[in-house]
C-alpha cells in the first residue's frame, strides 16, 4: 500500500491517496469497501528522475512486502 501525493507525477500535492495492490488479484472491485491492514513499513515516499525508476522500486518494494507477509515467491 503506498499513501502519499505522488510526488514523481504531482508537485505541491498535499492531500494524500490510498493505493493497495493486491498480489494475484484480477478481479474488479472498483467501488468495493476493502478493509486494509498495515503490517510494517518498507520506505518513505520520494520522488523519482523517470516513471522507469518508479517501476523497479516498486517492483523491489513488491518483494520486500511479500516476503513481510510471508506470501510464497
Amino acid at each position: 500500500m503506498n499513501v502519499g501525493v505522488k510526488p514523481t507525477f504531482h508537485d505541491g500535492m498535499v492531500a494524500p491517496s490510498f493505493e493497495v495492490h493486491l498480489f494475484d488479484f484480477a478481479t474488479d472491485i472498483y467501488g468495493q469497501e476493502l478493509k486494509v491492514e498495515l503490517v510494517g513499513f518498507i520506505r518513505p515516499e520520494r520522488k523519482f528522475e523517470s516513471i522507469d525508476a518508479l517501476i523497479s522500486q516498486i517492483s523491489k518494494d513488491a518483494e520486500t512486502a511479500k516476503a513481510l507477509l510471508g506470501y510464497p515467491s
